[in-house]
């Protein structure tokens, strides 16, 4: 539990592994434990076997009850600091009984005052602070990853051992160092950026486009996880530009026409982006729905091969499709 960040406390690992067993054994079977780690999930129901799971936890004697120290220290872990006369009136609550001479709690009273609420607070007990299996899903997969990466890294440096100046860092491409300091948040969003030596150029694309806070992509990008928050609920606000004047929109209108042409730069030098030389329609995407699918061939198909344009059908295979008869579409 401890590997796995479940319960970093040894004590109440201790009495986990006690009140696990089931059986009673010296021992604890794959399966109690698979039981026990389902109870103590804060999202398991608390029903009896979680009851019993807490009824054992406490009773450190392992004699099936509870005495009067056993409970205490079960009441001091649903109030703070129960006084004697508190502890008294408990037990006589739930009601108590006599073996070997001394005053005791039975599990099956313990149960009926639970379930009758005449006893509350126990649901909170017992409880782990993550899901035990999700946990552990996610401790082993981030451990398979650990040294998947490891020993990558391992082969990569026992197979590229130099004696001079590594190949691959001459052939990169001289550069030079940012003027300017950036800070993101910790939702890995750019904060703010700072200017850290003055530099003689007339526009700085970094400074005065990239990380400027006016600039109207930044200000769409905003707007838009602003209506994400807010969509579906009273505040959602109908549109960016619904109450604009024809100036403003004429002014927004070429801002987003710079950055179209801007994507369409950066595009065009990337090597992995089809070519096309001549004018094409780009129709897409079909996601799957037949009902789209079977449309454009009724449209488009039946003109073939008289069309005097191209067409470039885009397709996404997903595992949501849409429409009443569903497929996927390549």
């Amino acid at each position: 539990m401890q590997r796995h960040e479940i319960e970093t406390r040894s004590k109440v690992i201790q009495r986990y592994y006690s009140a696990f067993r089931i059986r009673g054994k010296h021992y604890l079977q794959f399966t109690e434990l698979l039981l026990g780690l389902a109870a103590i999930d804060i999202r398991t129901t608390h029903a009896d076997a979680r009851l019993k799971l807490v009824f054992r936890y406490y009773d450190y004697d392992k004699d099936g009850c509870l005495n009067v120290n056993e409970f205490r220290r079960l009441l001091g872990h649903v109030m703070q600091r129960p006084s004697e006369r508190v502890v008294r009136s408990e037990m006589t609550k739930i009601g108590i009984s006599i073996v070997n001479g001394k005053e005791v709690i039975r599990y099956e009273h313990f149960k009926r005052a639970v379930g009758s609420h005449q006893f509350r607070g126990t649901s909170s007990l017992c409880r782990a602070n993550v899901s035990p299996f999700a946990q552990i899903t996610r401790s082993l997969a981030g451990r398979k990853m650990y040294q998947t990466i490891n020993a990558s890294l391992k082969n990569i440096l026992a197979n590229r051992t130099f004696l001079d100046k590594c190949p691959s860092c001459l052939e990169l491409k001289p550069y030079e160092l940012a003027s300017n300091e950036v800070l993101f948040n910790p939702d890995g969003l750019w904060a703010k950026s700072k200017q850290i030596y003055s530099v003689n150029v007339k526009h700085n694309y970094s400074v005065d486009v990239t990380f400027n806070h006016d600039s109207v992509l930044h200000f769409l990008m905003g707007k838009i996880r602003q209506f994400n928050k807010q969509k579906g609920t009273p505040k959602s606000f109908r549109g960016l530009y619904w109450n604009a004047t024809p100036i403003q929109m004429k002014v927004f209108m070429d801002e987003v026409e710079n950055i179209c042409h801007d994507v369409g730069r950066l595009v065009e030098q990337e090597e992995r982006v089809l070519q096309l030389p001549d004018s094409t329609y780009v129709i897409g995407d079909i996601h799957g729905n037949l009902e789209d699918l079977l449309t454009l061939e009724q449209t488009l198909w039946r003109r073939f091969p008289m069309l005097t344009s191209n067409y470039l059908f885009l397709a996404i295979l997903s595992i949501v499709v849409n429409g009443v008869l569903k497929c996927s579409s390549i």
